[in-house]
């Protein structure tokens, strides 16, 4: 994800995590079995940062161990760009409303 999509990633949700789609994400039965799964939205990027942003929003530790991959597939980008806008307006309601 672009550097300027991050950047606006943090400062909605306010996480500390410098690329919120990247690394390799591993989480502890402890913050899957608090998350209430069946009301995760989203898919692609945006299902990523769902993940992360609840996991911190709940107290928990997000820590980033960035990966590269080498094939990247660009028609996707555009839906997974409107899933991330989606999704960051659903959080941030959600978080006013709560």
């Amino acid at each position: 994800m672009s550097y300027g999509a991050s950047l606006y990633v943090r400062l909605i949700t306010g996480m500390p995590v410098k690329d919120s789609t990247a690394g390799f994400v591993c989480y502890r039965r402890e913050v899957l079995q608090t998350m209430r799964l069946e009301e995760v939205h989203f898919k692609g990027y945006a299902f990523q940062i769902e993940m992360k942003y609840t996991a911190y929003c709940l107290g928990f530790t997000v820590v980033e161990v960035p990966i590269a991959f080498e094939d990247s597939c660009p028609r996707y980008l555009q839906d997974e760009y409107l899933d991330l806008q989606r999704g960051l307006h659903w959080s941030r309601e959600a978080t006013l409303v709560a």
